[in-house]
């Protein structure tokens, strides 16, 4: 457990919120759609999914992969200053990821 906390703390000592930013706006989705590795994982993990009917966790994964992408098109590059109209994006759009995914998670039995 020692072991896990300090792999923990070096983890959040490296990856401060600006390296964060930086990784996520480097994402380059064409080469992940390219890869066939992204390919035999996604195919397969959906299709394990849609085997258990799992649609709850198919909605959390999707809703995932929409964050990542408002914040790689919402985020300011590093040293500037978020602008009104990208925070008023990014709240919206985070407000309809937060209410679809609570909707899935309290309100619909399946």
């Amino acid at each position: 457990m020692k072991e896990f906390w300090e792999s923990f703390l070096h983890f959040l000592k490296e990856y401060d919120s600006q390296k964060i930013a930086g990784v996520i706006r480097d994402i380059d989705w064409s080469a992940a759609v390219r890869n066939p590795w992204a390919w035999v994982v996604g195919v397969s993990l959906l299709s394990f999914l849609i085997w258990k009917k799992q649609i709850k966790l198919m909605v959390f994964g999707v809703s995932l992969l929409l964050l990542t992408a408002l914040l790689q098109h919402t985020l300011p590059p590093a040293g500037e200053s978020m602008s009104l109209d990208k925070l008023l994006q990014f709240m919206g759009g985070a407000v309809a990821l937060g209410g679809v995914n609570l909707y899935f998670l309290f309100m619909r039995e399946s």
